[in-house]
């Protein structure tokens, strides 16, 4: 969803952001999630969409790919957590 509220997006790339979504696989959010991201939030002084982001991938066992430096807190303590910094 957040790769479709980017502004401006031209119709060739907002194409190409919904063919990668149809690939992508969406995770419930259940109470495991939920738990997980409350702990998260606690933990790492997380927003709630990234605390949220993190407990889908460690509920599910899901290695998490990054670019935003807000999840450098939880990658320290977490070898699933995998920073990308250009």
């Amino acid at each position: 969803m957040e790769l479709l509220m980017k502004p401006n997006v031209e119709a060739s790339e907002l194409k190409a952001i919904e063919a990668l979504l149809k690939e992508c696989i969406i995770i419930e959010m259940n109470s495991a999630v939920k738990k997980q991201a409350i702990l998260n939030g606690r933990r790492f002084r997380m927003k709630l969409a990234d605390s949220i982001v993190l407990a889908a991938a460690q509920i599910n066992n899901i290695p998490l790919l990054t670019a935003d430096a807000e999840f450098k807190k939880a990658s320290k303590d977490n070898n699933d957590v995998l920073l990308y910094i250009p």
